[in-house]
């Protein structure tokens, strides 16, 4: 007579694997996104920083270059050290209402974004949402921001 104990490892061992490896691989793309929410955030708290005189424009250079590569950085120091010092509004929240991966061509990902800006100006505090196209780079298994374009 065959029980069900008996063939139980059969049934039970590659049922965990498949749920297991099916978990697993739909987080992987995940993470990725958080990491370039992150990068996003980074880098517009790092400028903000910077304009409002938080860190020198050396350290902003500096903490710039460990999540960008060019042409997005270069474009970024030039900002800062062309800057004036006038006011700027401040960037309270940014809330990524998309996210979306398009093609991956050479080492580069891009992607489609659109992000609610929470913004506090000199005279009143007020939402904008904006969509923009963003080039991702793998340098050394970790992803840095080359560009950050607003789509019209």
């Amino acid at each position: 007579m065959i029980t069900f104990r008996k063939y139980y490892n059969l049934l039970f061992v590659p049922a965990v694997l498949v749920i297991f490896f099916t978990l697993f691989s739909g987080f992987a793309g995940h993470n990725e996104n958080e990491e370039i929410k992150y990068i996003l955030k980074e880098r517009t708290r790092i400028l903000q920083d910077c304009y409002y005189g938080l860190i020198d424009e050396e350290k902003a250079e500096s903490e710039l270059s460990a999540i960008e590569t060019y042409p997005i950085l270069s474009e970024d120091i030039k900002g800062l050290r062309e800057w004036e010092g006038t006011e700027v509004d401040i960037v309270e929240k940014m809330i990524f209402t998309s996210l979306e991966k398009k093609h991956s061509i050479l080492g580069s990902d891009t992607y489609e974004t659109e992000i609610c800006w929470e913004v506090s100006g000199l005279g009143e505090d007020y939402t904008m949402t904006s969509r923009y196209y963003i080039v991702i780079k793998k340098d050394n298994d970790k992803l840095v921001l080359s560009n950050f374009t607003p789509i019209d």
